[in-house]
């Protein structure tokens, strides 16, 4: 029973291959070894050492406390308690090191033990002593003894060999094998994220950079049997934040398809961090969140100077939900006040036209409202050199988030073009910072081929928080980023997606936060924006109060948007879209209001007779509503070249009607 075969056959099921000449014999196949009388006597040793120990105990405890009752007292059965519990603990407690819980549960029943001795020692053996001591001591006695007791040897299974990874197999073959798009590089993979696989591959140097491997994305699809837009390749991360990694280096994620993108993203409340000036705009592929910057802080967490940026993308591409979390964000701050100029007027805005500081809805509102924004970067600029500070201070006004959609339409404006390229140079020291949002950051977009400003905008306004949405072509990723291998028309064709190309060094795409009509209405109502000062609200007035002016000029753009627009108003938009304004054209509602003003400037002339120039505004004012100054300028310059009016006393003397005035009229 107990001995070795000598000769063990194997199973029948084991056939032996037949051996071929010049082939090696194939080695014999091993059965398990029997049991024999050594290792019999080697398990019962093994047994009395370490499987016996809790059944001594057990039979020595009763002893220990009969013995303890007979002496006086039963003092001794308690010393002898505390003696064998501590032995018991200090015996188990090396074994136990590794498993604190074990360790900590055998301390437990040791304590209970010796606890049942002196108990015993001092009340006597009984029958309920004795069951209280079988309950305590009886299971761990059999764990212990199933733990050390001695089996009979066995053949171990050997562990299964894994089934090939098919997919690092296809793109080692297919992408990094001979005439692969990145071949000669070498794929790992990289720990799993959250719904995905991630690979990294390690490029031949020299030859092959990051850009290799952006530009493969649809190859390294092909190879896996999936969708382009399940395939997201990025820069290997650097060591330390906002840097990149090496460039021989690249990383690539695969994702399921129930991945952290697959779900949209509600807008559920304002994520700013104030110590950063980040705040989220949607999941990477990998669930962690994008973020961009809405304002600057110094090396001790303060802000002190505004951001800027450019977002681009085809209609339906999302760029307008983008716009609005920007504008909740700015607005839910408490550091800003918003400006929103709208080529759309107000469509593109969400609801937000009643909330913002001041919403330029209309052509004529565009330069107006940026002349305003031109004339508080000059007087801020005055009051930081004052006070001998390099930067803006929160003491001295809000931040001002200028957000400018639809800016082909305002930009085309040749004063907007200029103030909007005056405003990106210089603006962020003085805490302002301007968003242009276009479908296609090309020189005609973006100003006129011929209009001077367009480039500098353009560059002005990449090197602040990019957002590349979708596009048809790749042409916005060669004038937006210049060697960063994105391809924006590969981004998936629902609304939402693009690539943040500002803060973050990452290339992958995101699912920008989805910000809908009733977050808006739920949510703007609740935030304060931070009113401007006093010494702003002046300088943005001017002479014309066109910054305390502009809610009643936006009640009559409502009123009239209501009623339906003028043949005028719609005529000036349409010129704008034709270039006609952009190249010096005037349109019907501006000759319009010129005649208007030419004579009301001829009728006060007439009734006072001679009349110098402030008084000739004012009166024109009072006349004809609000006007600039330079209409009546305009007027009269026109009057003068003409003969009917003349300055009697010089350039700076009264104006009245000329000596052939009344020849003509004759």
């Amino acid at each position: 029973m107990f001995g070795r075969r000598k000769n063990p056959q194997p199973p029948a099921f084991q056939s032996r291959p037949p051996v071929l000449p010049g082939m090696a014999p194939p080695a014999p196949v091993q059965s398990p070894p029997g049991p024999t009388m050594r290792s019999a006597a080697n398990r019962l040793r093994h047994r009395a050492r370490h499987g016996l120990w809790p059944w001594l105990a057990l039979a020595a405890i009763p002893v220990l406390g009969a013995a303890g009752h007979a002496t006086p007292h039963g003092y001794a059965g308690s010393a002898a308690a505390l003696l064998a519990a501590a032995v018991a603990i200090w015996r188990l407690w090396p074994e136990m090191a590794k498993r604190p819980v074990m360790r900590w549960l055998a301390a437990s029943w040791c304590a209970l033990g010796a606890g049942w001795l002196a108990w015993v020692s001092l009340a006597g053996l009984g029958k309920a002593s004795l069951l209280v001591m079988m309950g305590l001591w009886l299971p761990p006695c059999l764990a212990h003894w199933n733990l050390h007791r001695a089996r009979h040897g066995r053949a171990q299974p050997a562990p299964p060999i894994p089934a090939p990874d098919q997919l690092l197999t296809d793109l080692r073959t297919h992408v990094c094998g001979s005439g692969g798009k990145v071949a000669g590089a070498t794929v790992s993979e990289l720990p799993p994220v959250d719904g995905g696989r991630r690979f990294a591959f390690d490029l031949v140097r020299g030859r092959q950079t990051t850009a290799t491997v952006l530009g493969a994305a649809a190859e390294i699809a092909s190879a896996a049997g999936i969708s382009r837009d399940r395939v997201v390749t990025e820069g290997m991360p650097g060591e330390h934040p906002g840097e990149s990694g090496p460039e021989h280096r690249a990383m690539v994620t695969i994702l399921e398809p129930d991945h952290p993108q697959r779900e949209v993203q509600h807008f559920t409340g304002p994520t700013l961090d104030m110590a950063t000036g980040l705040y989220g705009t949607g999941p990477y592929p990998d669930g962690t969140m994008a973020r961009e910057r809405l304002f600057k802080v110094n090396a001790a967490g303060i802000p002190y100077r505004g951001a800027s940026g450019l977002t681009c993308g085809a209609p339906e591409s999302g760029k307008s939900v983008h716009a609005t979390h920007r504008l909740l964000e700015q607005m839910a701050s408490g550091i800003f006040a918003t400006v929103a100029l709208d080529g759309q007027r107000g469509a593109s805005l969400y609801g937000l036209s009643e909330w913002v500081t001041w919403p330029a809805l209309s052509p004529g509102e565009w330069p107006v409202c940026l002349r305003s924004m031109l004339r508080l970067m000059v007087d801020r600029t005055a009051r930081i050199a004052a006070k001998k500070i390099s930067c803006w201070d929160l003491d001295l006004g809000p931040f001002v988030g200028i957000s400018l959609e639809e800016a082909h339409k305002i930009l085309a404006v040749p004063s907007c073009l200029a103030a909007v390229k005056t405003l990106l140079q210089e603006g962020e020291k003085c805490g302002m910072g301007a968003v242009p949002s276009t479908q296609f950051p090309s020189q005609m977009e973006l100003g006129g081929g011929s209009g001077p400003g367009a480039n500098v905008l353009r560059d002005l306004a990449a090197s602040g928080n990019v957002a590349l949405f979708r596009t048809g072509s790749e042409f916005a990723r060669s004038v937006l980023v210049g060697g960063t291998e994105v391809h924006p028309r590969d981004l998936p064709r629902e609304p939402g997606w693009y690539h943040p190309l500002g803060v973050s060094m990452r290339t992958a795409k995101v699912r920008k936060t989805l910000v809908e009509e009733s977050a808006v209405a739920s949510w703007a109502p609740k935030f304060s924006p931070m009113p401007f000062s006093v010494d702003d609200i002046r300088a943005m007035d001017g002479d014309d109060g066109a910054y305390s002016a502009r809610l009643g000029r936006l009640e009559e753009h409502m009123a009239a948007a209501k009623r339906g627009l003028d043949a005028g108003s719609i005529e000036e938009e349409v010129a704008l879209i034709l270039g006609e304004k952009a190249h010096g054209q005037p349109t019907r509602a501006q000759r319009v209001q010129k005649a208007t003003i030419s004579d009301h400037v001829m009728a006060v002339i007439d009734e006072h007779g001679r009349a110098k120039r402030e008084t000739i505004i004012e009166e024109v004012r009072a006349r004809a509503g609000d006007c600039h100054p330079s209409s009546v300028d305009q007027a009269l310059a026109a009057f003068r070249r003409g003969g009917w009016l003349r300055q009697a006393e010089g350039r700076f003397g009264h104006w009245e009607r000329a000596p052939l005035a009344a020849v003509k009229e004759g």
